[in-house]
């Protein structure tokens, strides 16, 4: 009994404790593709629009249902089966009472190009709904990369700030011995204090934005944010290499949003050409079976094959509508995808210039660096003079 009473209080005790899982860059993005709940549902979108294509292709297939009417009455009626069932079937039930099965089968000769051109449209939708999910993933992975390599700021920025504290500590320890030794006034003395309590507040700013930043990390991932992580790669800068033309040309070639945009193009061609294919004539193929067996006619069977052509003559202009309203969203297709080059084209722009300052700045951050050294050994050797510490 003791020792399981040990065992159970060790197993709390280890729920207890919060294990953190170490995240190279690599495995970050490995981790965020898997577990990231929104790209998840934009899988599952795309498995979606690859079922719509799926059931788009059977359109050029044959159809066939099977119906049963058991009727009784005292004249003869027209009955259809079920509406939601395709290709419906319409049989005479005459009076008394009857039973009748019915086999049907359709199968499209011509369509005047609609078929195709919804099996088409599926197929854009799909492609659309593919290059999303690539923009998706590239706007995740910078995400991810962006958040790890704060992070990683972060951490340098810590130690940094661990330093200053240990610095201006040691500074206020030296100017409390040099005022209590009628060296230095009271202002220095004040003045490191103040520097102390500075350096204490800018540690403590760091360190909750470190958390702050690991808590959007860990959102990217899809952990939960009761899970710890490390981050263990080292910060490095990343060479800049490309010239600012080839990013663009890049991205008018390369970019999702782009490749999104035509297929979106293709479809709303698609569906223009659905529109022009209600004024052509809709040819099927039929045959019908039927087996009937009434009261007033006994047991009779048999079968029949047609050529079905039926053609829209007049409409009040519903099709002329319907098409025009297709052909303008074809134009605006068009304007959207040059509206979206435009935005991209920026977008690279000001990134670049963005990233090409960072690249600069990087000397000079650390000249600030140097700079600081410098002040701390002035310091100290006028403290081991004897003099005040400040210039």
């Amino acid at each position: 009994m003791k020792k399981f009473s040990f065992l159970l209080i060790l197993i709390l005790l280890l729920n207890l404790i919060s294990f953190a899982e170490d995240f190279t860059l690599e495995k970050a993005l490995e981790f965020s593709f898997k577990n990231n709940p929104f790209l998840k549902s934009i899988k599952q979108e795309l498995e979606g629009k690859e079922a719509v294509l799926a059931s788009a292709k059977t359109l050029n297939l044959p159809q066939m249902t099977f119906s049963t009417f058991l009727a009784e009455g005292n004249m003869n009626n027209i009955f259809s089966s079920a509406p939601e069932v395709m290709p419906q079937s319409s049989v005479i039930l005459p009076e008394k009472r009857v039973l009748d099965l019915n086999f049907n089968l359709m199968l499209p000769v011509y369509t005047g190009g609609k078929i195709n051109s919804q099996i088409k449209s599926a197929e854009y939708q799909k492609n659309q709904k593919r290059y999303f999910l690539e923009e998706i993933e590239n706007e995740l992975s910078s995400k991810v990369k962006e958040k790890y390599f704060e992070g990683l700021l972060k951490i340098e920025e810590i130690k940094i700030y661990q330093d200053l504290v240990r610095l201006t500590e040691a500074l206020l320890e030296r100017s409390q011995h040099l005022y209590t030794s009628g060296k230095i006034p009271l202002f220095y003395h004040l003045r490191a204090k103040n520097e102390l309590a500075e350096s204490r507040q800018k540690l403590n700013d760091v360190l909750a934005e470190k958390e702050k930043v690991l808590a959007q990390f860990k959102a990217l991932l899809g952990k939960n944010q009761k899970e710890e992580v490390n981050l263990i790669d080292d910060l490095k800068a990343l060479e800049f290499k490309k010239e600012i033309n080839e990013c663009l040309e890049i991205a008018k070639i390369n970019h999702p949003q782009i490749k999104a945009q035509d297929e979106e193009i293709k479809t709303a061609q698609a569906e223009v050409k659905i529109a022009q294919s209600a004024f052509y004539p809709q040819v099927y193929l039929g045959e019908m079976y039927d087996w009937k067996k009434s009261q007033l006619r006994g047991e009779e069977n048999g079968y029949t094959t047609a050529i079905i052509g039926s053609l829209a003559i007049f409409d009040f202009g519903k099709r002329k509508a319907l098409l025009n309203e297709k052909e303008k969203n074809y134009q605006k297709t068009l304007n959207l995808r040059q509206d979206l080059v435009l935005a991209k084209e920026q977008e690279v722009v000001e990134n670049y210039k963005d990233y090409e300052a960072a690249y600069k700045n990087i000397p000079l951050s650390q000249a600030a660096l140097e700079e600081a050294q410098e002040v701390f050994k002035a310091a100290n050797l006028r403290y081991e003079s004897g003099k005040g510490i400040f210039i």
